[in-house]
């Protein structure tokens, strides 16, 4: 059980210790600047989360309800009315593979719970092997013998132990996949055909493409500007001018060694770059958490050139800019830089991509109006 005051969002799978990578409108963990929103949270993490399973039979959905016979459940009683409760814990029954994303979204909206859903035989290990069998007995009684090893120290689900509390461990990590809110601004001012609207990450393409694909009328920009998709376009292009990445083939193996001497650091592996995140690690304080290498040509400014010097090729020149960031990358874009405005957090950002995306939506009714007149 524990507390933390920087507000986040919770990954919703987890299936391997290591960070979750990606997007996200309220904090950020690969390669951003962690959000300044903050509140009271109280985060309980158990063996079980504090819920009844059964799949319908009619559909073959699940369904979920509170159990009221966990203790973890009334833990909450006794905190503060406006303490925000997270529930982290695995299942009775993990379901398919292609059904947790759905699940865990679900839970995560509806009960505040982050389901962790273990690999084949861990549970087992983990919980019947160690916690049953060798931590139990050792608290109350006396470390058992393990025959099977010819001692009393059983290092398999010692190990299959360590492996279930980092992946609890890792649900307090954040995931970055945008909201449906924040989707639905982006659907409003895509459909202005006044406003070309792209997203330019140091993400993946892969993990952007899957988040932004109902926006068929985004751009979208993925590794700091190696990749770019176009709006209405399912095809990705290389900007990037170097196509040698043997430098990787030196820089992991050293990567390696500072992530084996310290705990909780990973390594995130791109198409075009290396990036060494430390958010998790105790004695990190402040800073952006990561470490990354990348090709030199590679930058936002210049995928940003791009797009623009194209949008004039083709008789649409940009006449006005609006570029939002948090991070030092993002002021490549902003040519000149020294942002004359800025929003204190992403919580200012979601109020004027709101108020933008109102804008569009009047801007489009009027235009239908006219058009009916006509």
């Amino acid at each position: 059980m524990g507390r933390e005051g920087s507000k986040r969002l919770l990954p919703r799978v987890m299936t391997v210790p290591g960070n979750v990578s990606e997007f996200d409108d309220d904090d950020q963990a690969s390669s951003d600047n962690p959000s300044s929103v903050s509140s009271d949270r109280m985060i309980i993490v158990a063996n079980r989360l504090p819920l009844k399973s059964e799949r319908r039979n009619d559909d073959g959905t699940w369904s979920f309800t509170w159990d009221q016979d966990s203790l973890y459940l009334h833990l909450k009683d006794d905190f503060l009315e406006d303490m925000e409760v997270l529930y982290v814990g695995s299942l009775s029954v993990d379901g398919d593979s292609h059904e947790q994303e759905h699940v865990a979204q679900m839970l995560l909206e509806k009960f505040k719970c982050v389901p962790t859903f273990f690999p084949p035989d861990l549970r087992s290990k983990y919980y019947d092997g160690f916690c049953k069998r060798q931590l139990w007995p050792f608290f109350h009684y006396m470390l058992p013998f393990s025959r099977s090893n010819g001692g009393r120290f059983d290092r398999s689900v010692w190990e299959a132990y360590v492996a279930a509390n980092k992946l609890f461990f890792q649900k307090n990590s954040i995931n970055k996949a945008p909201s449906q809110e924040v989707m639905n601004f982006l659907d409003a001012l895509c459909e202005d055909k006044k406003n070309s609207i792209f997203i330019v990450s140091e993400r993946g393409r892969k993990s952007l493409g899957e988040w932004f694909s109902p926006c068929k009328n985004i751009g979208i920009v993925a590794e700091h500007g190696y990749f770019l998709k176009w709006p209405g376009s399912e095809e990705w292009e290389t900007c990037g001018q170097g196509t040698d990445f043997g430098w990787m083939q030196i820089v992991e193996p050293m990567m390696k060694q500072y992530t084996e001497s310290t705990d909780g650091s990973s390594i995130e592996v791109k198409d075009s770059a290396l990036v060494w995140q430390y958010r998790d690690v105790d004695l990190v304080k402040s800073g952006h958490y990561i470490v990354e290498v990348k090709p030199q040509e590679v930058s936002k400014g210049y995928v940003s050139e791009k797009i623009f010097s194209s949008m004039s090729e083709e008789g649409k020149p940009v006449d006005f800019v609006l570029c939002i960031g948090d991070d030092r990358s993002d002021e490549d874009m902003q040519l000149p830089s020294k942002a004359k405005y800025y929003l204190d957090d992403t919580m200012e950002v979601r109020s004027m991509l709101e108020s933008l995306a109102e804008a569009s939506e009047a801007s489009n009714f009027s235009m239908r109006e006219l058009d009916d007149a006509l």
